[in-house]
């Protein structure tokens, strides 16, 4: 009898044992499943976060490429006023004078035409990248890499003819300190303020500096010039935060246009 009962407790504890083995494998598969929908969970929150990022970034590109088609429409076309609205979500949009060119054309062993002033640039900002609108193209910034999206207005035509090389050089002078930030639409305003164009023949060249955010990829613009023309032509140099290019013409025509600018938010 007595036997019969210490087999009756063994079984109980053996059992008992057993359900605890049991129990313990549920709450480790358990804890194996949440740390997987955890981790799942981070990933897919972070990709919809970069998502969300390259939407943003994408939709600005754009906004910014009207931008660049209202300042050409009221520069070249010497429009009183042209405005467009655009969506921003989050970040800032801002105008800043950190910027700089000057612009020397010499002749004949003469200095033609001096010009130097700070151009302006209209930016929008958002965590680790920038997108700017300067001297009629569209870079951008991300960290310590610069980029072209739109490029400016500046050419060199090569005559077939006469073997003759033209150089058309467009500025944009951008005039105005607004500063908003936050969610809404953007409501961004250019009026025409003046224009001086001049043309020089006989032969030349014109020497740009260009201090700049943007620096490494202006250069990287002029470069992509070479494929018209050749090293005698065209030559550059970067140094830090300025680039400077100097084109050989046999015809330049140089156009500067100042324009007044005004940004405001609608939420």
């Amino acid at each position: 009898m007595e036997e019969d009962e210490k087999s009756s407790e063994l079984k109980k504890f053996i059992y008992s044992e057993l359900a605890v083995s049991e129990i313990l494998g549920y709450i480790m598969v358990l804890g194996l499943i949440i740390a997987a929908i955890s981790l799942v969970f981070v990933q897919t929150s972070s990709m919809a976060s970069d998502a969300q990022d390259v939407v943003k970034y994408r939709s600005m590109v754009q906004g910014f490429r009207k931008i660049q088609n209202v300042v050409d429409y009221t520069a070249y076309m010497n429009n009183p006023e042209k405005s467009i609205r655009i969506l921003m979500n989050e970040g800032r949009i801002y105008i800043d004078h950190d910027n700089n060119i000057s612009l020397e054309i010499r002749s004949n062993n003469t200095t033609q035409y001096l010009y130097e002033s700070d151009m302006g640039v209209i930016e929008y900002a958002y965590q680790n990248y920038v997108i700017g609108f300067e001297n009629g193209g569209v870079w951008m910034r991300e960290l310590n890499q610069t980029s072209m999206i739109f490029e400016p207005r500046i050419f060199i035509y090569k005559k077939s003819i006469n073997n003759e090389t033209v150089v058309f050089v467009a500025l944009v002078k951008i005039q105005g300190d607004d500063f908003i930030a936050g969610n809404g639409f953007v409501d961004l305003s250019v009026l025409f303020n003046s224009s001086e164009t001049r043309i020089f023949e006989g032969g030349g060249y014109v020497n740009m500096d260009i201090t700049s955010d943007y620096a490494s990829a202006w250069e990287d613009y002029f470069e992509t010039m070479r494929g018209y023309t050749n090293n005698t032509v065209l030559q550059t140099g970067l140094n830090g935060s300025t680039v400077t290019a100097q084109i050989y013409f046999d015809r330049l025509i140089l156009t500067i246009y100042s324009l007044d600018v005004q940004i405001s938010l609608q939420t």
